[in-house]
């Protein structure tokens, strides 16, 4: 799933569980019958096994793959559904911090100070070994 091939073709962060599923819903499969070969629906056997830790569910999804057996119409509502509740904590955090911006501010700025202190620890230390200091 490409961000490049549009808005449709990646799951961004702050999707809504509905938007999840449309868009696995309308994921590129194979066709079936090609044992395999094609790679049409690889990209949902990946993010299922990315996102399921149960190794006997994927090694089931893997092995209808390989045989060219695989229903993506079993595969896609699950993948969809690992993949919302995997997203709810973040968006929680998400919806709390977009409540306060001022507190996102302030992290912000203490980690570019952060950032600028150790920026410029790494200059002078250079500078130092290329002998312009």
């Amino acid at each position: 799933m490409s961000k490049e091939l549009g808005e449709k073709s990646y799951i961004a962060l702050s999707d809504s569980a509905d938007a999840i599923r449309e868009k696995i819903s309308k994921a590129v499969t194979d066709t079936g019958g090609n044992k395999g070969k094609v790679n049409g629906g690889r990209n949902l056997l990946d993010l299922f096994t990315a996102f399921v830790d149960d190794e006997n569910i994927t090694a089931k999804f893997e092995e209808d793959y390989k045989n060219g057996e695989l229903q993506y119409s079993k595969l896609k509502p699950m993948l969809a559904n690992v993949i919302i509740n995997a997203l709810k904590p973040i968006q929680t955090k998400r919806k709390e911090l977009e409540k306060n911006p001022d507190y996102v501010k302030e992290i912000l700025n203490k980690g570019a100070e952060q950032a600028k202190i150790i920026a410029s620890q790494t200059i002078r230390e250079v500078r130092k070994l290329v002998g312009l200091e």
